[in-house]
């Protein structure tokens, strides 16, 4: 071989040198990459050293080191830069997704128009509510603080303990005489914590607590019951708004009747708090479910079938001067009610009518008022209340005239005004006072109970009743709606 071809010979080797080095470059991975699963597995792989394997990559010399893949992405030496651009074009940026809104509840209506509430919610609901919170069913009230805890706990609630035959000798020991039927009996201290639960209110504000028989000693309140108080049926209709249920059942209204009503009630969460249990077509006009529906409420249901005697009256919170009308004649049920009546009056002049409880009979009676009720905080209360042996009638001026029934033994003849705090201001008070023989003392008494000597003649001749009006008597009986002579 010449020295000719030994030098071509040369140049051809180092030629070829050269295309596998520069092969060998071009498919080696950035020294910077940290390796990954992929890259360990390129990297295992045998790196070609043929030159016969060098025109596959001949079709990409237009690719530059701007076209290739980031140092920062490793993965891409195993795919085309092509389909890299494809998949996640960085020319078209994102557009931000729109808050997903929350999902509602099947009988949640959120802050819209309230939502029916579906026929399987009724179940649910009438299962959940009608046993346990029965007591709820039983009274009518439009705000919590009406809810008479007397007839709601009538059962015990579900608050009741076991009564042992030395609890019933512990009652029959303190009230005087052994229960006449069962005896329930439950915790003292569960009675505000129930209410707190149930209500959301205290029980201190309560208008109606309850009137059992505590025994100290046992920390427990006692009544005796002969009966099973139950007033209540399936829900059929209800809608739900923001967490507060309107669900239309039928129950027993003040006269026995059935009717539409609508029960009120929260769902806290944590439980069922009542709100009102009125009769669907209770109109917030109506003294019935006004300020004072509840003194109407209670003389409405107490006196329809009839006027007992003064003691039964009484106990039911209802005046016993009614009972002068019990021998009256009743065609219907519910005539009783037309014997007593109501009148609402503003006595004090502070925009805040009083309740007057009187009778509407003009040749019997029409002039006298039974009680006198005003509000304090919004809460009814019994400022006045005739005795049988006073009369008690209505100035022109709104006070009140009172004149106890005279013997030889004591006399009393005053007048008083109404003052915005609620009490009485005795504008001018008299006083007589006796024995067998007669009279010994007559006495004007001042506002601080300070007596002055007075004559006979100044006692007998101050009238009291000297500017005495009727006041415009309403019926119970026309608060039950019904056309004349109508009845059960």
């Amino acid at each position: 071989m010449n020295k000719k071809a030994i030098r071509l010979l040369a140049l051809l080797c180092a030629a070829a040198l050269l295309l596998c080095a520069g092969c060998e470059k071009k498919t080696e991975p950035p020294a910077a990459t940290p390796p990954t699963e992929t890259t360990e597995q390129t990297q295992a792989a045998p790196a070609p050293a043929q030159p016969e394997e060098t025109p596959a990559a001949e079709p990409e010399p237009a690719q530059t080191e701007e076209d290739a893949p980031a140092e920062t992405e490793p993965a891409s030496e195993t795919e085309p830069a092509s389909e890299a651009v494809e998949t996640e074009p960085a020319a078209e940026p994102e557009e931000p997704a729109e808050p997903e809104e929350p999902e509602e509840e099947e009988d949640d209506p959120g802050f819209g128009a309230p939502r029916e509430v579906s026929e399987e919610g009724l179940e649910e609901l009438t299962e959940e509510l009608l046993w346990e919170y029965v007591g709820f069913y039983n009274c009518v009230y439009s705000r919590p603080e009406e809810i008479d805890w007397n007839t709601v706990l009538y059962n015990g609630g579900g608050l009741n303990v076991d009564v042992s035959a030395e609890l019933e000798a512990r009652f029959a020991e303190v009230r005087g005489y052994e229960s006449y039927g069962n005896l329930i009996a439950i915790p003292a201290d569960a009675v505000p914590r129930y209410v707190r639960e149930t209500t959301g209110t205290d029980y201190a504000d309560a208008w109606q607590p309850l009137d059992w028989l505590l025994l100290e000693d046992e920390n427990l309140l006692c009544r005796d019951s002969l009966d099973f108080l139950f007033n209540g049926d399936e829900f059929t209709a209800g809608t739900y708004e923001q967490g507060v249920y309107r669900l239309e059942y039928r129950g027993v209204d003040l006269t026995g009747e059935l009717c539409p009503f609508i029960l009120t009630v929260e769902d806290t969460g944590h439980g069922f708090q009542f709100i009102s249990n009125l009769p669907a077509d209770a109109d917030p006009a109506d003294p019935l479910y006004g300020p004072y529906g509840m003194i109407l409420r209670r003389y409405v249901q107490g006196l329809y079938w009839g006027i007992s005697d003064a003691y039964t009256l009484e106990g039911m919170g209802i005046s016993p001067l009614c009972s002068i009308y019990g021998s009256w004649p009743v065609e219907n049920s519910g005539d009783t009610l037309r014997y007593i009546g109501f009148s609402l009056r503003d006595l004090n002049g502070d925009g805040q009518p009083e309740l007057l409880i009187g009778s509407p009979m003009e040749d019997f009676g029409a002039e006298y008022l039974f009680e006198v009720w005003t509000l304090k905080d919004g809460r009814p209360v019994m400022i006045l209340s005739s005795e049988d042996f006073s009369s008690t009638r209505l100035l022109a001026d709104g006070s009140i005239g009172v004149s106890s029934q005279p013997n030889v033994y004591y006399a009393h003849k005053s007048i008083i005004t109404l003052q915005a705090d609620g009490s009485f201001f005795p504008t001018r008070v008299m006083e007589m006072e006796g024995n067998n023989t007669g009279a010994t003392g007559c006495y004007v008494v001042s506002p601080d109970g300070e007596r002055t000597e007075a004559s006979w003649e100044e006692f007998e001749g101050f009238d009291p009743f000297a500017d005495a009006i009727i006041p415009d008597w309403t019926p119970l009986y026309d608060l039950l709606g019904r056309e004349e002579g109508e009845g059960n």
